[in-house]
């Protein structure tokens, strides 16, 4: 049998509201890891994440895997426009945030444990275009192609040779 045709259907207006609603609902929540000062909750959800990163590592390590760490930042990091609304939807005041904090935090980790870290922050948030699906928190094409050449060029000056010879040797 051939490949089934698939019928694209449109979304509808109230479809798209209800997907943009939940994406704002979800971003907002993601703004609170940038607020300061940091309340108790975060700081619990802030341990928790060190300790599923803690597990992460140690199951690399324990088979000889060279862990690293890469910090993709939220849509809300590099779109300003989304930034003011969501703070509105919070009701946070534009100093109540610190954009750069979860890449601050992270990157204390990675040296604490000795872990090699890329952060595309910056470079995410210099490009002229968008970077993220419209209403998602997924990177878009432009996005994509960007991240995989600066995780690429990163993983060769830091690692050479010894990325070609992993996969000669069947890795």
């Amino acid at each position: 049998g051939g490949p089934a045709n698939k019928v694209e259907r449109k979304e509808t207006l109230s479809e798209r509201s209800a997907r943009q609603t939940e994406y704002l609902r979800q971003c907002t929540t993601g703004l609170s890891v940038c607020r300061t000062p940091m309340d108790d909750r975060m700081r619990d959800r802030w341990r928790e994440v060190f300790g599923h990163l803690d597990a992460s590592i140690e199951a690399c390590r324990s088979r000889n895997l060279t862990p690293a760490l890469v910090v993709v930042p939220g849509p809300f990091q590099v779109n300003p426009g989304l930034c003011e609304v969501l703070c509105r939807r919070a009701g946070y005041e534009r100093g109540q945030l610190d954009l750069e904090l979860p890449q601050r935090r992270l990157a204390q980790y990675a040296k604490d444990q000795d872990l090699p870290m890329l952060d595309l922050l910056p470079i995410l948030r210099s490009s002229r275009r968008p970077t993220y699906v419209r209403n998602h928190r997924l990177l878009n094409d432009r996005g994509n192609v960007i991240a995989s050449e600066v995780i690429g060029a990163w993983l060769t000056r830091r690692y050479g040779n010894r990325l070609g010879e992993a996969r000669l040797a069947g890795r």
